[in-house]
């Protein structure tokens, strides 16, 4: 998985601060964090999210490990639960 990201939250993963990471379902991005199963919608798997700083082509990446995903029915969110960090490119 790859998510774009600001810096203030890519430093704050860095540095080990922010352990969570936050998706808001909508119809454009469903079928990124979800797949269809005998008729029920189920979380896409992931083992790991490779963040990017903004949307320039020069840019601070780093690829975190995923130790959980969790669904909020509710507020229609898909909550990413960090581990370590296992690369960082800095440009």
């Amino acid at each position: 998985l790859t998510l774009n990201i600001k810096e203030i939250y890519f430093k704050e993963i860095i540095a080990g601060t922010k352990k969570e990471e936050y998706r808001k379902l909508k119809p454009s991005t469903i079928n990124k964090y979800t797949f269809i199963e005998e008729g029920k919608r189920w979380l896409k798997k992931y083992d790991a999210i490779r963040f990017f700083v903004g949307y320039h082509k020069d840019r601070d990446s780093a690829l975190v490990e995923v130790t959980d995903a969790t669904y909020s029915y509710d507020e229609q969110t898909v909550t990413y639960y960090l581990g370590q960090i296992f690369e960082i490119i800095s440009k």
